[in-house]
């Protein structure tokens, strides 16, 4: 073993070949700061290796001079450490420079002990032979680089790559973690598009949302593209020919998530399999390509690169020779009922749920919910004919069944628990209030209340209604129901509701009507910072923070123009520069933008 201190005390006697070993600078600063960063967590690093020539009283470096000059370089405080590895708190420190580590980090970093293997008189052959040997391991593939990165992405990854559609459909080679730069990929671009997304822009993407889980919006959106792909590439026979290349994965994938997103795919799986498989026959046919441009385009552009441009050329191209050869249904641009077809179609339904033997009443068109009968994810219109009212229960039901109803208005059979979730929901408010409770508490009640529910299902409700780590909670941002959270010895958390708590049985307005009024609220308050303006502007913050896909903001400028999609048309002045704000607000039991908008709300009152 070899301290640092002695390292450095005895820097001279250590000499590198230059005629086998790579310049001093090939590695690049963050590789750098990487390795201070692992030596002073005293983590470990691989094995340095020197030969020893007694006649000159020298040790040469055989394995390790990278690491070796990196380790030196820190302690002349020509490196800086990077918040990205160290910290912000230890961002741009270096050893004992104007900001500096502080005493026991110096020590950390001088007995830090490296460990070494010793060759003694090693002519030239021989260290040439020992050092080829060294370096015959294979380089690292990108899914394995990505699989050993640290953060719950990579988790995200593994699942992904778990999909039968990653794992058996896709021709790529399974080998080395084979498909793991695939499903990286499919996230990127989950999450920024089609942008530039070569290994660094990977690498970067994984450190910077490294948090990103796999109970996010942008994993079970990806889970439902997948899942439409295994339908159209069954898993038998799989390995198929024409998803051989990432290229064309991420392109048959881009295709069909945006096809999804704006057009009615019902029962068009076939149709894309028999597409994908005849345009890679047109595309890899010289003959053909040589009377057709498109094809002769796609094929200079498949086979190879990542750049924005050719991601989406890829893309585009798929999608609108898909277009020519099968008609498919626009989706109904206009996705949320506004309150005037509620209130008709509330009293075709005479003020109660449509389902049959439901028996519930509401007080007025706003405590009900309401329904597409041909989903809007298959082509139905918002329009009153294809609107139905239900209550909460009958409304899950039918979207965890996946029931399509033939008619609106007409009384339909619905399978159905025996309590209603309202009851279950009131009982936790009941058990909570003035009372501190824990959740388990909550539950015990629950159980006694309702005998022959299943108490797994319960148990939910509660976690979803004051419980979620890390998310807003139901009761606090939809019912504005005002918290009071203490601890009992154990540190068990316990909830009560406070007597200034707004009624819980407020109804609420549909979430574009409460984004507006929100919204002016901030502005005319001036709430809304200089620099959450410019957040609201970025694609990846209005992601992150509203569950958005696209940014809050859009800038107006000279040649803005009011039929863009996705912005409303009302322009905000806010701090003196317009915007229009975005139209993408979705409400529903799998994609509820309602509550995180809330709690941005409550972020901004309270700074």
């Amino acid at each position: 073993m070899l301290r640092i201190q002695d390292l450095i005390n005895q820097r001279n006697r250590y000499k590198v070949d230059y005629n086998y070993q790579r310049p001093n600078d090939a590695w690049s600063m963050d590789d750098k700061q990487c390795l201070i960063d692992t030596i002073l967590k005293d983590e470990p690093i691989p094995l340095f290796f020197f030969n020893i020539i007694t006649e000159e009283g020298f040790s040469y470096i055989v394995d390790g001079q990278q690491r070796i000059n990196c380790i030196l370089n820190f302690y002349d405080n020509k490196i800086k450490l990077n918040k990205k590895y160290s910290g912000v708190e230890n961002h741009g420190k270096t050893f004992n420079g104007n900001l500096a580590l502080n005493e026991e980090e110096m020590g950390q970093f001088l007995n830090y002990k490296l460990q070494t293997h010793v060759l003694e008189n090693y002519n030239d052959e021989r260290v040439r032979l020992i050092f080829s040997r060294l370096q015959r391991g294979k380089p690292l593939q990108l899914g394995e680089r990505l699989n050993a990165k640290p953060g719950k992405i990579v988790e995200c990854m593994r699942q992904l790559a778990k999909h039968d559609f990653l794992k058996f459909s896709l021709g790529v080679s399974k080998n080395r973690y084979g498909v793991y730069p695939d499903a990286a990929r499919i996230l990127y671009y989950e999450i920024h598009g089609a942008k530039q997304m070569g290994s660094k822009e990977i690498y970067d993407f994984f450190d910077l949302r490294k948090d990103l889980d796999v109970h996010s919006k942008a994993f079970k959106n990806i889970q439902t593209t997948l899942n439409v792909l295994l339908k159209c590439f069954p898993k038998e026979p799989g390995d198929y020919k024409y998803l051989e290349k990432h290229a064309w994965v991420l392109a048959v994938y881009s295709m069909v998530r945006e096809l999804n997103l704006r057009y009615s795919m019902l029962n068009q799986e076939e149709n894309i399999r028999s597409f994908v498989k005849e345009f890679h026959y047109k595309v890899y046919d010289q003959f053909i390509r040589d009377s057709n441009t498109t094809y002769q385009r796609f094929f200079e552009n498949i086979r190879g690169g990542w750049s924005e441009k050719i991601i989406s050329l890829r893309r585009d191209i798929l999608i609108l020779e898909f277009k020519k050869k099968h008609k498919i249904l626009e989706l109904d641009d206009k996705r949320q009922i506004s309150d005037e077809e509620k209130i008709i179609t509330f009293g075709k339904a005479h003020g109660k749920c449509s389902s049959l033997d439901c028996n519930v009443i509401f007080k007025d068109y706003k405590e009900a919910e309401y329904h597409h009968v041909d989903l809007y994810s298959h082509g139905g219109k918002s329009e009153i004919k294809n609107i139905q009212v239900l209550c909460t229960n009958c409304h899950d039901d039918i979207h965890r069944k996946d029931i399509i109803k033939p008619n609106a208005g007409i009384k339909q059979e619905v399978k159905k628990n025996t309590i209603k979730k309202p009851a279950v929901i009131q009982s936790i408010l009941d058990a909570i209030t003035s009372i501190p409770k824990s959740k388990e508490d909550i539950l015990e009640e629950l159980v006694e209340l309702f005998p022959d529910k299943d108490k797994d299902s319960m148990s939910n409700t509660i976690r979803a209604q004051i419980g979620r780590k890390n998310q807003p909670t139901r009761m606090e941002e939809e019912k504005e129901v005002v918290f009071n959270i203490s601890y009992d010895e154990n540190n068990t958390r316990r909830y009560s509701i406070s007597k200034n708590s707004p009624n819980s049985n407020l109804t609420k307005p549909a979430i574009g009507a409460l984004v507006k009024e929100k919204l002016k609220i901030l502005i005319d308050n001036n709430l809304i910072s200089p620099e959450e303006v410019i957040k609201l502007q970025r694609e990846d913050y209005s992601i992150e923070k509203l569950h958005l896909r696209y940014p809050m903001l859009l800038k107006v400028g000279s040649n803005y123009s009011s039929k863009i999609l996705r912005y409303w048309k009302p322009i905000y002045t806010i701090r003196g520069e317009n915007f229009v704000v975005c139209s993408e607000w979705y409400e529903q039991p799998a994609n509820n933008d309602r509550p995180y908008f809330l709690k941005w709300c409550n972020e901004l009152k309270k700074n």
